[in-house]
């Protein structure tokens, strides 16, 4: 029988609830086998895209509230205690917080009036941010910083179709390689060993779940539905996370889950339905370094959420 139990922290940010046991490896659960807790969120305070940090201690997102006149990147501890801006521009920057070295440097980009005039930046935290000369949209990495073409991301080629092409290089921009020609792409993201690329392709008004194999220049479709969003690979490549909604009759995007080898996949979050407000929606998530838990971004409200997903 699943316990529940719901924890009241008096804070002007921080409300946690939690719920039932983990599941384990291999089990097809219900939304009711997973807790949830909210991290962040509230008071008018806004937070989205956000990254586990590789070093697990902490996670790095887009914020804005009441403390900064624009949008900025901040911490939070995944307990949902000590907030900490990090970065402030003085000007405004709409940022894409989606990749983050194995040595620490956080990759964003900036979006401009178009897709080839955003700019791809790394960033340590309490350094300030560095500008690459990469133009593009939704950078990823593998390994270090340092390594050689493993960051990929979307760059327009004929601003005139609005389809994508998935570039690779180093983090200096050189000798740039088209890996995957133009089509409506969208969200790429490294498996953490290099060797494959997860993205959503979109095709006769469905997203196809797609995998592209590094070795074999091959992309297979891992699964298809309408409006699936931000797949990201397990730290240990063995499971994909992304945002869709599967489960009915929740109308809603959740945190899903399917195998990295393929069969069928399962909604694992859901949000309590609220007919005065707009549909609220996973957007942005990211796995923690161990594999246990994601976190994701609830929308409009700008709430951050993590999932326990394994023991």
């Amino acid at each position: 029988m699943f316990k529940k139990t719901i924890i009241f922290i008096f804070t002007s940010m921080f409300i946690i609830f939690g719920c039932s046991d983990v599941v384990k490896f291999g089990e097809l659960p219900k939304f009711s086998d997973y807790d949830t807790y909210k991290i962040f969120g509230g008071m008018h305070n806004y937070g989205d895209k956000a990254i586990w940090y590789s070093s697990g201690e902490y996670i790095v997102f887009v914020y804005s509230g009441i403390n900064t006149y624009y949008s900025a990147i901040c911490k939070i501890d995944p307990d949902g205690k000590n907030f900490e801006i990090l970065y402030e521009p003085t000007e405004y920057k709409d940022f894409h917080i989606s990749g983050i070295s194995g040595d620490g440097y956080i990759l964003f980009d900036e979006s401009g009036i178009s897709m080839n005039e955003s700019d791809i930046y790394y960033y340590k935290p309490y350094e300030e941010p560095i500008k690459t000369s990469i133009k593009g949209i939704f950078p990823t990495i593998f390994g270090n910083l340092s390594g050689k073409y493993n960051i990929a991301y979307l760059y327009e080629d004929n601003d005139k179709t609005d389809e994508y092409s998935i570039y690779v290089s180093d983090i200096n921009g050189s000798k740039p390689k088209k890996l995957i020609g133009e089509g409506y792409l969208y969200y790429p993201c490294w498996s953490t060993d290099g060797k494959k690329l997860v993205y959503i392709k979109e095709e006769n008004d469905t997203d196809n779940l797609c995998i592209y194999d590094i070795e074999s220049n091959n992309e297979s479709i891992l699964y298809h539905h309408g409006g699936i969003k931000c797949p990201k690979f397990s730290p240990d490549c063995n499971y994909i996370a992304f945002s869709a909604q599967i489960e009915k009759p929740i109308d809603q995007h959740g945190v899903c889950l399917i195998n990295a080898s393929g069969g069928d996949p399962w909604q694992i979050t859901q949000y309590p339905y609220d007919p005065g407000r707009e549909t609220p929606g996973v957007c942005y998530l990211s796995w923690s370094h161990d594999g246990k838990w994601i976190v994701y971004d609830i929308g409009p409200e700008g709430e951050l959420w993590k999932v326990r997903v394994f023991e």
